[in-house]
């Protein structure tokens, strides 16, 4: 239940907007039971659990799968009683974790999070609950400090996520309040609708959302691999186009040339045809240093494996796909040797291939590509 702030304290910071400030725990069924549905069939099975007239879960275990697909539903929140709601979907395990997990950066990196703690200054905690929410673009996960074990969720959409008891995991995936939060907005977050499109219905109701969540549960070494390719299968999920019989048979323009295969721990991000005739070829490595064994190493990509023998110059960009500036003209910082994480492209062995390219751990790396007969105005980089 969200704070209204009308408490004796100064100064009665309520939830709103920009501030999530909790003061009271309630379970969303309505009746203390739940409606549970079982679905057993050969390709899926499913437990549908209804937990309120507002709030509901879909657990299915696909077959061949090895984690777990949970569909939420929750809305329109109640607020009859006065009182906003922040609702969390939170899932327990028997694990001992000691108050530490993992949330991801931006769906790279996994950093480690210490309950009531931060890593360089003392915590002096003042919002048990809200002081421990870390925010979450893909995943987050615990890990048991005595057997192999290792327990993983993935959502679908940015969330807040923490792990205030051992073994736990708990989401942010709803909020409505009642009182604002005196942060600037002037209004409560309660964003509400009526399904009709009339800008002056009367009728308003809170807003219904509905999201995903995978979960899973492996050893550790093996827990890296199967998150984070459970995390490119739920964030860029196929996209299934339709078209009449021969349609698609006599394509206006050749399609782009792709001969060969990436390595398992490289992901494809962009691959498009520029203005200038050229393509734009963008690639992710999806491990960080040491992550699952030699996925976590450096990545050799040949581009010319990849596009064909049609490719005529590569040129790196930056990041953003804009001309690099000289490397020796950008200001560095000092950096500690925590890993061989920083050892240099010169070190790693790529030979045999004509246009070799090298990813580090975590890098993401854009180039332009030329193929033969386009209009030739850059220069190869080798």
């Amino acid at each position: 239940r969200s704070s209204s702030g009308d408490e004796e304290e100064d100064p009665g910071q309520a939830s709103g907007a920009y501030i999530f400030r909790p003061d009271a725990v309630f379970n969303v069924s309505e009746t203390g039971s739940i409606d549970l549905e079982i679905i057993d069939g050969p390709v899926v099975q499913e437990a549908r659990q209804r937990h309120s007239s507002w709030a509901s879960v879909t657990h299915r275990l696909w077959r061949g799968w090895h984690h777990m697909e949970a569909e939420w539903t929750v809305g329109p929140i109640p607020t009859s009683d006065g009182f906003g709601r922040e609702v969390v979907s939170r899932w327990g395990t028997e694990l001992s974790t000691d108050g530490r997990f993992w949330t991801d950066a931006n769906g790279r990196e996994m950093m480690p999070r210490d309950l009531d703690k931060r890593e360089t200054w003392t915590l002096d905690v003042k919002e048990p609950v809200a002081g421990n929410f870390y925010p979450v673009t893909s995943a987050a996960f615990v890990r048991d400090l005595a057997k192999p074990a290792e327990f993983y969720v993935l959502t679908d959409r940015a969330q807040a996520a923490t792990s205030l008891s051992s073994g736990q995991l708990e989401f942010m995936i709803h909020r409505r309040t009642t009182t604002d939060d005196r942060r600037g907005v002037g209004e409560p977050l309660d964003e509400t609708t009526c399904d009709c499109h009339d800008c002056d219905c009367p009728v308003r109701v809170g807003l219904t959302v509905r999201g995903t969540h995978i979960l899973g549960l492996e050893h550790p070494q093996r827990s890296s691999a199967a998150r984070r390719s459970a995390q490119q299968d739920l964030n860029d999920p196929p996209l299934m186009v339709f078209a009449e019989a021969g349609a698609l048979s006599s394509p206006s323009s050749p399609a782009t040339p792709w001969a060969g295969a990436l390595p398992s721990n490289v992901h494809l991000l962009t691959l498009l045809e520029t203005e200038r005739g050229a393509l734009l070829l963008r690639l992710a490595h999806l491990y960080e240093a040491g992550e699952a064994g030699s996925l976590g190493s450096p990545a050799c990509v040949d581009i010319g494996e990849l596009l064909g023998d049609s490719v005529s110059a590569v040129r790196e960009l930056s990041l953003t796909g804009t001309p690099r500036r000289d490397p020796q003209a950008r200001r560095r910082f000092g950096s500690r040797r925590l890993s061989p994480v920083n050892a240099t492209e010169a070190e790693i062995e790529c030979s045999g291939k004509r246009w070799p390219e090298v990813l580090m751990p975590m890098q993401i790396r854009t180039w332009e590509v030329r193929l033969g007969g386009a209009n030739q105005d850059i220069a190869a980089s080798r």
